[in-house]
């Protein structure tokens, strides 16, 4: 059984809000059906945190990367490999396949919003700038796409936000201050180590995940194939990063929908599976076209 440390209210001297008392009606499992971490895995998640605390304050944001976000809004951002990090530790002491400045071992990155989980190990990718919703007050809402190009039957693959630094050997969802909807069980994941909670329906190769920010309320809803599955998170106030991570062998492509200025509109949303579908083609293609930094997709997974 996977090893979590549970909060306790006792003694804080305030009531749940109405939003967190609906989230925890919600049945919570203590395990998933195919992936749990260890808790040794825990234990280094807990300890990568503690050398490398996230940044929960907009400030450290560079000049010149406010200017991007404030120009381009979602589309200025990048996956990247986790950077080089210093201090009383090194990245790879965290576990296997990890090195100073390449972080995960396993992912291959075809660009920067496509990329390859090639090993059965748990693993995640982060942008480089974080949701300009999450940070800056002229924009109200982020949305982006995640289709699953491949996959084997038995990866697990979870997309989601988290600050930043997220521990790279961890999936998004299992570690504060982040949320992931996870393909395995479809449940969700928001600070909880275990088994998470009954969200959606599961998905696979083929299927498309859009993540929806929305500033004003702190929230996070998902989409599957164009299908809302309602709010998932309430009050997650944090600069926070587009983070998909897997288990095992798969193929992701990224598409980011249009920021959303400070209006209180809805965010325009694919309105059809085939429109998503038609959409994430599309976007492949382009990726394709740039042949100094994209390879060819290799054969989808027996």
């Amino acid at each position: 059984m996977p090893f979590s440390l549970r909060r306790n209210r006792e003694g804080q001297g305030a009531l749940p809000t109405y939003q967190e008392a609906v989230t925890d009606r919600q049945r919570s499992y203590d395990t998933s059906p195919l992936n749990n971490a260890s808790r040794d895995n825990f234990v280094l998640a807990a300890n990568f945190r503690q050398f490398f605390p996230p940044v929960l304050r907009p400030t450290t944001i560079q000049r010149h990367e406010w200017q991007r976000l404030m120009q381009h809004g979602i589309t200025a951002l990048q996956f990247q490999h986790p950077p080089k990090y210093s201090g009383q530790s090194r990245l790879k002491d965290f576990g296997p396949r990890f090195d100073d400045g390449q972080g995960p071992g396993n992912i291959l990155l075809k660009g920067p919003t496509n990329f390859t989980f090639t090993q059965n190990i748990d693993s995640c990718l982060q942008t480089d700038l974080p949701l300009p919703s999450s940070t800056m007050d002229n924009f109200e809402a982020d949305s982006f796409q995640v289709t699953i190009m491949n996959k084997t039957p038995e990866t697990v693959v979870a997309v989601g936000l988290a600050s930043k630094p997220y521990p790279p050997f961890r999936l998004p969802g299992w570690d504060p201050e982040s949320i992931g909807y996870h393909s395995d069980d479809g449940r969700k994941y928001h600070n909880d180590p275990d088994g998470g909670k009954d969200y959606g329906p599961a998905y696979t190769q083929g299927d498309v995940i859009t993540v929806q920010y929305t500033r004003a309320a702190g929230s996070v809803q998902f989409f599957k194939n164009g299908q809302p599955l309602g709010p998932a998170v309430y009050q997650l106030n944090v600069p926070l990063y587009p983070t998909v991570g897997a288990d095992g062998p798969c193929q992701v492509s990224v598409r980011w929908l249009p920021s959303q200025q400070a209006t209180y509109a809805n965010v325009t949303l694919p309105q059809s599976h085939e429109e998503s579908l038609a959409a994430a083609s599309t976007h492949q293609q382009a990726l394709s076209q740039d042949s100094s930094s994209i390879r060819e997709p290799p054969p989808p997974y027996q």
